[in-house]
């Protein structure tokens, strides 16, 4: 689990609230919270690529007539790329799948000037006028 959040009150009550949830490991990490944001962009992204990519390998294991299962695992026996997330088929999708999954340069572009305006230099006069 990941949360962004810097105040030392706040990680302490989330950690309170979600101690039941956490309690065989260690699993929640603290971060500043543009960084938990884009953690979960980059999350997401990375699921929906596996996820497009084993799409894509189908088609291809289906024009070659070879079996996208035993690809499938044998892909997956492989530590560094591991068996989950492996599946062709929709996998993904939804009412929040365009926010969840745009890329975070794409974002970062159409929410600058909501960033500009909650930075503490948001109130001088070159913010204003839109200058850096």
């Amino acid at each position: 689990m990941v949360v962004g959040a810097e105040d030392k009150r706040a990680i302490e009550t989330l950690r309170a609230l979600y101690a039941p949830f956490t309690r065989t490991s260690d699993r929640m990490l603290v971060m500043d919270r543009r960084s938990a944001e884009l953690t979960k962009y980059a999350a997401n992204s990375m699921l929906a690529t596996r996820i497009s990519f084993m799409n894509d390998l189908a088609n291809l294991c289906e024009i070659l007539g070879a079996d996208i299962e035993l690809v499938r695992r044998g892909m997956g026996s492989d530590a560094r790329i591991g068996p989950k997330f492996l599946f062709a088929g929709a996998g993904l999708g939804g009412r929040a799948f365009p926010r969840t999954c745009a890329p975070p340069s794409a974002r970062a572009a159409t929410s600058a000037t909501s960033w500009r305006s909650s930075t503490p230099w948001s109130r001088s006069t070159s913010a204003r006028s839109g200058a850096w």
